[in-house]
């Protein structure tokens, strides 16, 4: 390794542990910001059947709590509709709802919500309000456990003001940032082999800087995913939008406008393959995929393909996020007892995918 390329090397280091520290430090911040799963329509949409006909709370009787609300005041209206129900209803009845609702009997549980009706009043639901109703209440409880599922790394709590619930900022830790350090070194140190080999003078800073700047995004994202499940693709378009442009510079600069078009096209050529991959596989998972990872897509797999100027790099950057995400949720499955609904972040495999195609190229070269 000559004197030229020990230098681009310390560069490429030092520039993305520092920028691994700063993804860390700014991933708390941003991870503060994500939305929250509410579903404030379809909580005051149930109270609103229960109050017409408080009986049907035996519907939801061990399915929808108190908890799922997202304010005190519906939280305690659930709580005394449901004390009201609980002091005429025993517990054989109960369990033969539950298990009428198993069996998908309706009968049974029309015939258990009449005998209830008599005792409470209040007029029956039509067909169609039930419908509503039981899809109300599905709504209410998927946005609860929404909440539930990231609070562990990015805790929630009751806001006194504005909207119900917000986010609570988490100083990033030593230990999270020490893994920033590390994501961020090995990040320089690919982009400081990848440019070097693609580039040539002047170009090759460039092309390191564009690089690092596309990982140091990754970093960020792939810790405010890991927090809350949520891609701050907010961000991320003005991390991806800096490397396209500096990446595309040295490009350019090159004379590589070919390689920027096959860039671009690749990216988007990869995303009509990667968005069917991804409903697919939402659909296996029992969940419903969003937009955020395939917009990703566009820049994690589109840079790497502009730089080596052939598509085949941006298909090889999916392969790798796509197999990335599966082995951790197998990893998951076997020592953590996940199920097909647990949740696996799948922005960071997207960064990582994006990475290793780059650095498979440049073995190959």
């Amino acid at each position: 390794m000559g004197t030229l390329q020990t230098l681009h090397m310390i560069s490429g280091v030092v520039l993305g542990a520092s920028g691994g520290v700063g993804a860390a430090l700014l991933g708390s911040i941003r991870a503060a910001k994500q939305p929250i799963e509410s579903s404030v329509p379809e909580e005051e949409a149930v109270l609103a059947y229960l109050e017409r006909d408080p009986a049907q709370w035996l519907r939801a009787v061990g399915v929808l709590h108190a908890e799922d609300f997202t304010s005190t005041g519906r939280r305690e209206t659930w709580r005394e509709i449901e004390t009201s129900c609980m002091t005429l209803v025993d517990g054989e009845t109960i369990e033969k709802v539950q298990l009428y609702q198993k069996e998908q009997n309706e009968r049974g549980i029309e015939e258990s919500i009449a005998t209830l009706r008599e005792n409470l009043g209040g007029s029956a639901l039509g067909r169609e309000d039930v419908k509503l109703y039981i899809e109300a209440g599905g709504a209410v409880i998927s946005a609860a456990a929404g909440r539930a599922q990231n609070t562990e790394r990015s805790p929630i709590e009751e806001s006194t003001t504005g909207d119900p619930y917000v986010r609570r900022y988490v100083p990033a830790g030593v230990g999270r940032l020490v893994w920033g350090s590390i994501f961020g070194t090995g990040t320089g140190m690919l982009a400081a082999w990848s440019s070097y080999t693609r580039f040539e003078g002047w170009t090759a800073w460039l092309g390191l800087l564009g690089i690092v700047v596309l990982g140091v995004g990754g970093i960020c994202v792939s810790f405010v995913d890991f927090d809350t499940f949520y891609l701050d693709t907010a961000s991320f378009w003005v991390w991806a939008a800096a490397s396209w442009a500096i990446t595309g510079w040295a490009v350019i600069a090159e004379g590589g406008v070919q390689s920027v078009v096959v860039g671009i096209v690749a990216s988007f050529g990869v995303v009509l393959g990667f968005e069917s991959m991804a409903r697919i596989w939402g659909k296996l998972r029992g969940i419903t995929q969003g937009a955020g990872d395939t917009w990703i897509v566009v820049c994690t797999a589109g840079i790497p393909a502009m730089v080596a100027g052939t598509w085949q790099v941006a298909a090889w950057s999916v392969i790798a996020a796509a197999s990335g995400a599966i082995l951790h949720w197998t990893y998951l499955a076997v020592f953590r007892g996940a199920g097909r609904e647990t949740p696996v972040p799948f922005g960071p495999w997207l960064v990582a995918g994006g990475l290793a195609s780059m650095g498979l190229w440049t073995v190959l070269q």
